[in-house]
């Protein structure tokens, strides 16, 4: 199933809301502010008629494969420019939540683990989780990523780490070009064409222009939202935390 690639001047009676991700973006870029990367960003009147099962699969592709990491501010737009590398990690959620000092003379492989992975979530109310571990003085922040992981976090899934088993992680670089922006802005090209592929893969073709609207219509979560009351209270992690290293040093 192909969606026709329209032109910039073509119209299919798409009705346009007002408060909808698109028309927002389109409104600021009327309003003078330029698009991230995308040279060229279509009216929505030039979007593809899509049935409500192709409206749904869009939703459900994205879903598929969104993933969360919580983070401070300052690392989130450095993960936007530069993508994921375990070679640039700073002191994470783990170290910060028992102290640097502790965590770079400890053995344990959760600190060992957190220095060669990068880590992704599922879920929203565990990357909001460790974004509150990891800042002190800091805002926390969300990153989403376009780029599902495969391979869950063994040290989350251990006993006491239940609420944690949406964790997955890897040794691999995540390139920049499958972080999100801000929801409030056009997609930038790699954004879109990260989704193109993806949608391309469930039968949906669209062009470049067409995907990178798409996923700003799907991209609706707030981008400074964290669940301050996520998972469990700091000091409640902290002790679930200290209790599993004490066992792993036993066995």
């Amino acid at each position: 199933m192909k969606f026709p690639k329209l032109g910039l001047n073509s119209c299919t009676n798409v009705e346009n809301h007002e408060d909808s991700p698109t028309s927002q973006a389109q409104s600021s870029r009327h309003q003078g502010s330029a698009p991230v990367a995308m040279h060229v960003s279509p009216a929505l009147a030039d979007l593809p008629r899509l049935s409500p099962e192709q409206r749904a699969r869009v939703g459900d592709v994205y879903r598929e494969n969104r993933m969360y990491h919580g983070t401070s501010e300052p690392s989130k737009q450095s993960i936007r420019q530069k993508g994921f590398s375990a070679n640039r990690k700073t002191t994470g959620a783990t170290a910060k939540s028992f102290g640097e000092d502790d965590a770079a003379e400890s053995s344990d492989k959760f600190f060992k683990n957190a220095r060669r992975y990068n880590y992704l979530t599922t879920n929203h109310g565990i990357a909001s989780q460790y974004a509150l571990l990891a800042t002190d003085t800091e805002k926390p922040a969300i990153v989403r990523a376009l780029h599902k992981l495969t391979e869950n976090d063994p040290d989350a899934m251990s006993a006491g780490m239940a609420a944690y088993s949406d964790s997955y992680r890897t040794k691999s670089d995540i390139s920049s070009k499958y972080i999100l922006g801000p929801s409030r802005q056009p997609a930038s090209e790699q954004e879109a064409k990260v989704f193109q592929k993806l949608l391309k893969k469930h039968d949906l073709e669209v062009s470049v222009e067409h995907a990178g609207l798409l996923l700003r219509g799907e991209q609706t979560d707030s981008e400074d939202e964290v669940e301050k009351t996520a998972v469990r209270s700091l000091p409640e992690e902290r002790a679930v935390l200290k209790a599993q290293i004490a066992r792993n040093k036993n066995d």
